[in-house]
């Protein structure tokens, strides 16, 4: 019996493939779009490691951003090469125009598929809530979200995500317009009032980074941790492989010629 190996990046730190035994399961490849930190690799490894606990048939590979080894472009090549598929997960919480094409639609003659960006999702809103309720944030507090990204897309999923946290929060909660200190501010002393409660702030990111050390010295009266790697984050991951594994399917089946596979109940659905 073949004992799973980890082939770690060049650097260290984030496994580059977990390889398994031989499956016919699409490889999942979880792609990086900002350069690591060692904050984003220890979340990285924890998905790694999490995801190949949960499904050994899958081989699963981290793509660095541009310019650092492996690139997404050369796990392509190397699928293609052994002829296997993949399904990409680009570890984004929001969806940005300057994403590469591959991202967000599929590459059908390379057997490969993008299973979506992670945001907005109410999966997502659920793990911020949990983060907020950890630092020690009393039903009745004012929350404000904020998020690095200041393209109006973006500014919209943040909305979406506070309109699922609003569901179930039974006070004010608030976003933050733009993704700097002096803004995040501003909503703090609008928040402010007479008879105001305690305000806290809940980053809307995967891990410690630049955005978040800009917001050390906000004034508020709590500061939520970021999402980091969740057994919630895990299933969101999961849940976006099996959109594109479905649409793999989908695709054989039509280019074989035969009736089109229905679409799962349950399973997200990515429109290019």
């Amino acid at each position: 019996m073949s004992l799973p190996t980890t082939v770690r990046a060049r650097g260290g730190g984030v496994p580059a493939r977990v390889t398994g035994a031989p499956t016919r399961a699409p490889d999942l490849v979880l792609v990086q779009t900002t350069p690591p930190s060692r904050h984003r690799t220890a979340m990285l490894d924890c998905l790694v490691r999490a995801i190949s606990g949960r499904r050994p048939g899958i081989e699963v590979h981290v793509a660095q951003p541009a310019g650092m080894w492996p690139s997404l472009e050369e796990i392509v090549v190397d699928l293609d090469r052994r002829g296997r598929q993949g399904v990409l997960v680009p570890l984004l919480l929001a969806r940005l125009p300057q994403l590469p094409p591959e991202l967000l639609t599929p590459v059908p003659a390379r057997g490969v598929v993008s299973g979506g960006v992670l945001g907005p999702d109410p999966m997502l809103a659920s793990i911020l809530l949990d983060r907020v309720y950890s630092c020690g944030a009393q039903l009745g507090d004012t929350i404000i979200i904020a998020g690095p990204h200041e393209h109006p897309g973006a500014a919209d999923d943040l909305q979406l995500v506070a309109e699922h946290v609003r569901r179930s929060w039974p006070g004010r909660v608030l976003v933050a317009e733009r993704p700097d200190a002096a803004t995040v501010t501003a909503t703090l002393e609008a928040a402010r009032t007479p008879t105001h409660r305690a305000v806290v702030l809940a980053p809307y990111v995967l891990t410690e980074d630049t955005f978040t050390e800009s917001l050390r010295d906000v004034p508020v009266d709590r500061v939520a941790r970021p999402l980091t790697c969740t057994a919630t984050l895990v299933s969101l991951v999961e849940s976006r492989y099996e959109t594109g594994r479905v649409r793999l399917e989908r695709d054989a089946e039509l280019a074989t010629g035969r009736r089109e596979v229905p679409w799962p109940a349950g399973v997200h659905r990515v429109t290019a």
